[in-house]
């Protein structure tokens, strides 16, 4: 049952080709856990970032002795933490993805291009989640690294029914109450919406 559900959504001559691209976001991203991505802070990790001033508390092992003898004070090194991050993807399953048929329906394409992003997100350990939304939020699946992930986002696609008109801001607005931090989050949608309601409601999520 599982592999059927995902051979709807995930073609294997597409994640052939994807299979060695890495994802990788073009701002800092901050996580919980040690992974391939810039961090916003700095740390004691991997990379050459600059130095501070070395201010009492601070571990004497990260002191710089060279700069030391060359100007008569101490200075830190600090280096650049590298995260995992959290990517939401939001699929619009209102009635307008309805449009086209078979696999070149809005709403089936959608659908396969965020399992092939979740997909190849996982596959690199970091974290994905995927909410379904028209005038509501009609279903969320938490972030996670695991390929299991792949059978639940798929049993939540298959659930899609677009018989109503969307809300993109109120969905917008709720579900970034359920993120932390700073990640990621991608939209799938024809954005068939009131497009000035809609602008608060990305701002919201930009911050």
């Amino acid at each position: 049952m599982s592999r059927t559900i995902l051979s709807r959504y995930l073609d294997p001559a597409t994640l052939s080709r994807v299979a060695k691209r890495h994802v990788e976001p073009r701002g800092l991203v901050m996580g919980n856990l040690a992974g391939a991505h810039k961090s916003p802070m700095a740390g004691f990790a991997v990379e050459f970032a600059g130095h501070r001033e070395y201010v009492p508390g601070d571990e004497p092992r990260h002191i710089d002795w060279r700069l030391y003898f060359t100007r008569d004070r101490y200075f830190i090194k600090q280096y650049e933490m590298e995260t995992n991050f959290v990517a939401h993807l939001v699929l619009d399953v209102s009635a307008s993805m309805r449009y086209g048929d078979a696999d070149q329906q809005k709403l089936s394409y959608a659908a396969s291009m965020a399992a092939t992003l979740a997909f190849s997100i996982a596959q690199q350990n970091d974290k994905v989640s995927l909410a379904t939304f028209d005038d509501r939020v009609r279903g969320f699946i938490p972030p996670s690294n695991s390929m299991a992930q792949m059978i639940r986002m798929s049993s939540l696609l298959d659930e899609a029914d677009p018989v109503d008109k969307t809300n993109m801001a109120i969905c917008l607005n709720e579900l970034a109450g359920r993120m932390q931090r700073r990640e990621i989050v991608m939209i799938f949608s024809d954005f068939f919406t009131d497009l000035e309601e809609l602008e608060p409601a990305l701002q919201l999520l930009r911050f």
